[in-house]
């Protein structure tokens, strides 16, 4: 970790217990105020938002209890993993109410996120993909290795997992993004190549 403010560390890692994941009311907020003082407000209950019920309950011990256990680090804007290009996210045209930068990362695995995804292409595609999908996905991913290119999927069955496991072949790092809790990652039919990707 860097010398990121362990209060601004905690701020972000509340928000991101407490508000859904790209809320455009709290991702705009936070860009404007920042997070400890956005965190701050919605504890106090002083300013009416949606998340104060929430954000007035929030306790960070045993998520932090449940991180430890399960070797999963949270990693936010100005650590040495963060991926620079998350900063595109900030200027993106919201999508179905829905965007901005996220309040921080949960990680799991040996790898550096920042140093693995700064050459990387996502390549992602149907769940129910057919076999010469599935092929291309995994041989494309073979292929991009070879560059020194890095593949990012999301995990899924069909093209996701194929991806994965082209990359996986070729003894190379790979990134599953998860929209699920670090702890139990989904689908649970991929916990296999999610441990191989760890």
């Amino acid at each position: 970790m860097s010398g990121t403010d362990e209060t601004e560390r905690q701020a972000r890692l509340a928000l991101s217990c407490v508000v859904e994941a790209g809320d455009p009311e709290v991702t705009g907020w936070v860009a404007r105020e920042g997070a400890q003082q956005v965190w701050a407000e919605l504890r106090a209950g002083s300013t009416e938002s949606r998340w104060n019920r929430r954000a007035g309950l929030f306790d960070p011990d045993p998520v932090l209890d449940l991180a430890d256990r399960a070797r999963v680090r949270f990693v936010i804007p100005g650590d040495a993993e963060w991926p620079d290009g998350l900063s595109d996210l900030a200027l993106a045209s919201p999508v179905r109410n829905h965007g901005g930068m996220p309040y921080g990362l949960w990680l799991r695995g040996a790898g550096n996120l920042a140093e693995i995804s700064r050459r990387s292409v996502a390549v992602v595609g149907s769940r129910a993909a057919t076999p010469y999908g599935i092929e291309v996905a995994a041989h494309l991913a073979a292929e991009l290795q070879d560059d020194r290119w890095r593949v990012i999927s999301g995990g899924a069955y069909g093209i996701d997992a194929a991806a994965h496991r082209g990359a996986l072949a070729m003894d190379a790092p790979t990134v599953a993004v998860l929209a699920c809790g670090p702890d139990r990652p989904y689908p649970t039919g991929n916990q296999t190549m999610f441990e191989q990707i760890m």
